[in-house]
């Protein structure tokens, strides 16, 4: 007997007894994430207000010691940050 996920009793076939809801067998189903490329890093662009992929991204050290990526905007060609590991 599997205990329902809607309504929590227990029951057994493919739909619930109780509240007729389907019964998934081997667990819930996982959606896997695309992976992302390795050399493409989004940013936001202040200008064009919108996230677009860097041109030419490079790690650097903030004066306060945190790690970011600096790069261009594609599309204006404006400095864009993204603090964080690259």
């Amino acid at each position: 007997m599997v205990r329902c996920p809607n309504c929590g009793q227990k029951t057994s076939g493919d739909y619930c007894q109780w509240c007729n809801y389907p019964i998934l067998k081997g667990g819930p189903i996982r959606l896997q994430k695309p992976e992302k490329e390795v050399n493409q890093m989004q940013a936001y662009c202040v200008k064009c207000r919108a996230k677009k992929e860097m041109r030419d991204p490079k790690p650097i050290v903030m004066k306060n010691g945190r790690p970011a990526t600096q790069g261009t905007c594609p599309t204006c060609g404006t400095k864009m940050f993204r603090i964080g590991k690259s």
